[in-house]
């Protein structure tokens, strides 16, 4: 089920932000059960990309809203409700990284690389 889940969070995340249902009643509010297992978020990051793919959803939902310049910009009478939600993706990321492996082998260290490599 993580693994049918990380696959597809990314459409999953979306339809979350355009909906107007409260997260507990999403089924994006599964990623805290599935990504504070340690071993099981080892895992999606090591062989799957989770966290390139959770990052990859925010970085997309930001661009959205990115200037020519390509800075972020926003309304100031105008409170974003999609931006809000797209900030539980944040959560996620938190979730993914929130126990230190004991270990770190080359699938692992890949994973996070790769995922990290969207911020730089």
């Amino acid at each position: 089920m993580a693994i049918l889940f990380t696959k597809n969070y990314g459409s999953i995340l979306k339809d979350f932000i355009r909906d107007d249902h409260d997260h507990s009643f999403s089924i994006s509010s599964l990623s805290v059960q599935l990504y504070t297992t340690p071993t099981l978020a080892h895992h999606l990051i090591a062989k799957h990309d989770a966290l390139f793919v959770v990052m990859n959803t925010f970085v997309s939902e930001c661009n959205r809203r990115c200037n020519s310049e390509g800075r972020l910009e926003f309304d100031r009478n105008h409170v974003s409700m999609a931006f809000k939600r797209a900030q539980f993706v944040l959560y996620d990321v938190k979730y993914l990284l929130g126990s230190l492996p004991t270990t770190f082998d080359d699938d692992l260290r890949k994973g996070f690389l790769h995922g990290l490599s969207l911020m730089l």
